[in-house]
C-alpha cells in the first residue's frame, strides 16, 4: 500500500510538472522575435529538471513520520 501511494502522489507532482512545463513554453512562444525551436526547448528543460524534482517531493510527501521497527 506504501508503494501505491507513493505512486500516486509521483504522479500528481508530475502532473503539476507538466502544466508548469507547457506555461514555460507557451511562454517562450509568445514572446516577440523567438524561434519556435526555443519553446521547445524551454518545454523540454523544465520537464528535464522538473520530473526528479517531483520525485523527491513525492518520497519526501509519504515518508514514514516515525521510524518502525524491524
Amino acid at each position: 500500500m506504501p508503494g501505491l501511494i507513493l505512486l500516486v502522489t509521483f504522479l500528481a507532482t508530475a502532473a503539476v510538472s507538466v502544466v508548469v512545463a507547457v506555461v514555460v513554453g507557451v511562454a517562450i512562444d509568445n514572446l516577440p522575435r523567438v524561434h519556435d525551436l526555443l519553446s521547445v526547448m524551454g518545454f523540454f528543460g523544465t520537464l528535464v529538471v522538473l520530473l526528479p524534482v517531483a520525485w523527491v517531493m513525492a518520497v519526501r510527501f509519504t515518508e514514514p513520520k516515525h521510524p518502525t521497527a524491524a
